[in-house]
């Protein structure tokens, strides 16, 4: 086999192996997902640490998350190399090999980063809704996380042993066998759908439940509705994954459902994180307003010291210091005198 050849050759066409395709595209929205997500997951952990001086399971499991998130995006930097977004017929097989292995990798790391995403988002609802260790929605916050690391440890191990012998996921002429998996990763995104769902629902069912005015139900329901666009990330990915099984132009096509999972991801991360930043800017705003009222007052009272000053120099005549004279000023203001340098 020749390496060099392209994978998906039409008579006549060239290929452009320096093909850019959607290179921009993939660049900016991978930065600007780490860039959101490092920032909220920055403050969260400041929060939590620094200011409040306390920690629970959900801090380090965001932690953990937000860690192997960066090492997701770092792959999917390092994957452009090989062809991703790209269409074949403009990719060697060398790259698309090597495509293969990346997109293999990240499809399985996918599963641990997410259930730690949901755990800390989960875990943190136990804090805030479950003071007591009883209760209906403690059962079902505790269901989900079950349900929700067996679901991504099955579709992880389904993707890690998908062929055999293993290497023949990404050499696919291998001898060998692979199972289907496009079956899979629908139902998996389908599953994933309702499991984002549920998870949004969740608070904002047990806010609404709760004994408060209006206004303050709807301020309590705005922090986790930022849920809902996690939620359409998952839709449209499914929905990807749908066109994605008649697919023949993979390093291209498969840009769309990478594209829709780091934002399902950073968006999960947002959500994980926004409740506890609002105290981070409590603490905070407080010593602004006061650092910024004390530099307004001294900058005040310099100014209303200066206009005196000022005032008793034009009662008294102005001085001429074109000889190089300055004017020296008595501590305590009481008299000034004209110094001329010997």
């Amino acid at each position: 086999m020749d390496l060099s050849a392209p994978v998906l050759p039409f008579p006549g066409y060239t290929p452009n192996f320096e093909a850019r395709g959607l290179r921009t595209i993939i660049l900016t929205t991978l930065s600007l997902c780490i860039i959101f997500s490092s920032t909220l997951v920055l403050l969260r952990l400041w929060t939590r640490f620094a200011i409040q001086r306390v920690s629970s399971p959900d801090d380090y499991a965001i932690f953990a998350a937000w860690i192997s998130y960066i090492v997701y995006v770092a792959l999917g930097f390092k994957a452009l190399d090989f062809g991703y977004g790209i269409h074949l017929y403009d990719v060697s097989y060398a790259d698309f090999f090597n495509f293969l292995r990346y997109a293999n990798v990240l499809e399985v790391l996918y599963n641990p980063i997410m259930f730690l995403v949901k755990f800390g988002i989960l875990y943190q609802f136990i804090r805030i809704f479950c003071p007591h260790k009883t209760g209906k929605t403690r059962i079902v916050i505790w269901f989900l996380v079950v349900f929700n690391f067996l679901f991504y440890t099955a579709i992880m191990l389904a993707q890690i042993f998908e062929c055999t012998p293993v290497e023949k996921i990404w050499h696919p002429y291998l001898p060998g066998k692979c199972i289907n998996l496009s079956s899979i990763f629908i139902s998996g995104a389908s599953v994933n759908v309702v499991s984002d769902l549920s998870i949004l629902v969740l608070p904002l069912f047990k806010v609404w439940s709760l004994k408060l005015s209006t206004k303050h139900k709807i301020g309590v329901s705005s922090v986790f509705v930022t849920g809902i666009f996690a939620c359409l990330s998952s839709m449209i990915r499914l929905e990807n994954n749908l066109r994605f099984k008649k697919s023949i132009d993979v390093t291209h096509d498969l840009s769309g459902i990478a594209l829709w999972t780091n934002a399902e991801l950073t968006s999960g991360l947002l959500c994980a994180c926004l409740p506890v930043v609002p105290a981070f800017f409590r603490h905070y705003v407080p010593k602004v307003r006061a650092t910024l009222s004390g530099s307004l007052s001294k900058k005040s009272r310099s100014l209303t010291r200066s206009g005196d000053d000022h005032s008793r120099f034009a009662s008294g005549g102005t001085p001429n210091l074109k000889d190089g004279s300055y004017i020296e000023l008595n501590e305590h203001r009481d008299t000034n005198r004209l110094v001329t340098p010997a």
